[in-house]
């Protein structure tokens, strides 16, 4: 019963917050100005905060940051950016941000984002109380690559693609650390792209 709660409230949390059925309310331009970063991080901590009572829950571990951890992430991510780039290539995604001109801001939007997602759709799933792994990761995949249907198509695909990716090295090496610092900095290099536009 216990396992059966813990998975229920994991997907019902899943629904509030990255329901993909968002995508199909009216989308309009969107500027992502300062008072919308903060906004913006202010409910990203809030995610953060309960994807960490789900980790203390599971007694999830984070893992060390080591060197080696920021090599890995670097290498992470920049394999994520030639897929990424390859993805926007063959698909001809016109994809822009309208985005705050503050990094700051901007960078620790990211590094929440990088987190709270690495947290909710692979350490956490990871450690659910279900025997075969993949029978917990390719739903939690599958549900991130929906979670990004905002865009559309391309970016459901990528996702799903730079997810399995995520997936891979956090089920090599069992460190969030890794994940969430490539994810942070893919996102970061996403939005900060539109600045130089």
């Amino acid at each position: 019963m216990r396992k059966i709660m813990i998975i229920l409230l994991y997907l019902g949390y899943y629904l509030l917050v990255y329901n993909p059925l968002y995508a199909l309310l009216p989308q309009e331009e969107f500027t992502y100005d300062n008072a919308v970063v903060i906004g913006s991080i202010i409910f990203t901590s809030i995610n953060f905060l309960v994807c960490l009572l789900f980790v203390f829950k599971l007694k999830v571990k984070f893992g060390k940051i080591s060197f080696k951890v920021i090599l890995l992430s670097l290498l992470l991510f920049v394999c994520l950016l030639a897929i990424g780039i390859l993805f926007a290539l063959i698909m001809q995604a016109d994809i822009t941000y309208n985005v705050s001109s503050n990094v700051f801001l901007l960078l620790i939007f990211c590094l929440l984002i990088g987190y709270s997602e690495e947290l909710f759709f692979r350490a956490i799933p990871y450690h659910l109380p279900l025997a075969n792994t993949w029978v917990k990761m390719t739903p939690a995949l599958i549900l991130f690559a929906l979670a990004h249907s905002g865009d559309g198509l391309f970016t459901v695909v990528n996702a799903f693609v730079l997810g399995v990716l995520f997936t891979f090295f956090y089920l090599r090496f069992k460190n969030v650390h890794i994940v969430a610092l490539a994810h942070s900095l893919y996102n970061f290099s996403i939005f900060s792209s539109a600045l130089l536009i």
